[in-house]
């Protein structure tokens, strides 16, 4: 007699195999807490942001073209700050600031390199659904004080939204990833220049 009949193994093969796609396909995010103004100090320490255009690591994957996704990702960062009207000024590191070596003390300065980018184009997602894969983008964030140049935060963003988010949104998800990217660098840098200003 066996353990297991063929009408058990039936109904538990799919189930087994719906869980393990389903654990696999979670969305990724680096945990970053999303900081309400009201939450804010009544005098920010900086109140200029700038940011840098940015890098491509050396030891970069990629498997499109980098310059639309890099472009989608800084204006998504600056138009989110801009809106949240937390700071005096927010904008890319522009010539007027090359060369300087220090940018004022309420100035906080944005370097980005990013690190990985995978996105699944629309086909591929209408074609393969959940099968073709997640979308993923990696960056590696540093803030230094305007002032000094002293690093004040560092950390790797990471962001992969789940496959079957991404398949139910027929491509939309994968191609709206750059511009969520900017969202999570920006709450990364609100949540730092709070916990500067204390």
């Amino acid at each position: 007699m066996h353990f297991f009949s063929r009408q058990k193994i039936v109904l538990i093969l799919p189930v087994a195999v719906a869980a393990v796609f389903t654990f696999s396909a979670c969305a990724v995010r680096t945990p970053v807490r999303p900081v309400v103004p009201a939450e804010l100090p009544a005098h920010l320490k900086y109140e200029t942001i700038l940011l840098k255009d940015m890098t491509l690591s050396p030891d970069l994957k990629a498997n499109v073209a980098t310059t639309t996704p890099i472009m989608q990702c800084e204006n998504s960062v600056i138009s989110y700050l801009r809106t949240k009207n937390i700071f005096k000024t927010v904008e890319k590191f522009s010539e007027k600031n090359q060369g300087k070596k220090t940018y004022g003390e309420h100035t906080l300065i944005v370097e980005t390199e990013l690190t990985y980018l995978r996105i699944v184009s629309s086909a591929a997602r209408i074609w393969g659904g959940m099968f073709a894969g997640r979308s993923a983008m990696k960056i590696n964030a540093v803030l230094r004080d305007g002032s000094d140049g002293r690093i004040l935060a560092k950390e790797e963003l990471v962001g992969a939204p789940s496959a079957f988010a991404s398949e139910w949104g027929g491509g939309a998800v994968d191609s709206a990833l750059p511009d969520k990217m900017g969202y999570l660098l920006g709450d990364y840098i609100v949540a730092n220049v709070a916990a500067e200003s204390k």
